[in-house]
């Protein structure tokens, strides 16, 4: 989902925190961004080299899903780092983006 509007050379951190109205958080060695993109809410758990989105859909409403951003946030944070656990995620380092790769 990401690679469609990721910039070339930057993170998907990076990439989504630069988005206006996006909201940063450090959770231990993970970081939590929540956003409104299209009129729908997204938040998410990025560990490592591995994401889990949580996301309204269809809202097509930028002020509703405004007001959907904190609960989903609230969500990403109580049950991201347990969600990547039940699938065997395990914690490896970021990778410097590759300035050159394009999709």
């Amino acid at each position: 989902m990401f690679v469609n509007y990721k910039a070339i050379g930057v993170s998907v951190v990076d990439t989504v925190s630069a988005m206006p109205g996006a909201r940063v958080r450090s959770v231990g060695d993970a970081t939590v961004l929540s956003w409104v993109q299209g009129g729908d809410a997204y938040a998410g758990w990025f560990e490592g080299t591995a994401a889990v989105i949580f996301s309204t859909m269809e809202t097509n409403d930028e002020a509703i899903a405004v007001m959907h951003t904190p609960l989903l946030e609230q969500i990403a944070i109580e049950r991201g780092a347990e969600l990547l656990d039940d699938v065997g995620f395990t914690t490896t380092p970021s990778p410097t983006p590759d300035p050159y790769w394009t999709p």
